[in-house]
């Protein structure tokens, strides 16, 4: 499921910047190509629901590495972006909703925030729900009247 979110966020990456931005998933220690994304998963909860359902969290932080003069600035136009493209990235016919949207600026390098909730469905085979088979009742038709 968070490698679905990964590919969708890579997928819309990739069409809002194209091929000459590189888009990390894994770490990179040396060598990094700028410009580039990298997505870092922050903390990703699971959160019991109702009977059959549960809720994923899936906190991303895409940081963006500039290149050039005017990093700031480039950073900014990068940001704007950015919350068009990952506002719903899509993989293999999901559209995933992102909220939270935000981000700030160090060390010339930009922190986009983005969470994607999603429900999945359970099929728990050891649970088992209780039916009212068997059940028998039968119904009084005689009524005496008082009058």
């Amino acid at each position: 499921m968070v490698e679905d979110v990964i590919s969708a966020v890579s997928n819309s990456l990739y069409e809002e910047f194209g091929k000459d931005y590189r888009i990390y998933a894994d770490n990179v220690e040396q060598n990094l190509i700028r410009p580039c994304f990298f997505i870092n998963i922050v903390r990703p909860a699971l959160l019991h629901g109702t009977i059959g359902r549960d809720k994923i969290s899936v906190p991303l932080v895409i940081q963006y590495f500039p290149t050039g003069v005017g990093k700031r600035m480039e950073c900014y136009t990068v940001a704007d972006k950015l919350f068009q493209c990952l506002k719903y990235p899509e993989y293999k016919d999901v559209v995933y909703r992102g909220t939270d949207l935000k981000y700030d600026i160090n060390d010339d390098k930009l922190n986009f925030y983005v969470r994607y909730d999603f429900f999945t469905v359970v099929h728990d085979t050891e649970v088992v729900e209780p039916t009212i088979d068997g059940i028998e009742s039968s119904v009084n038709t005689n009524r005496k009247d008082d009058n």
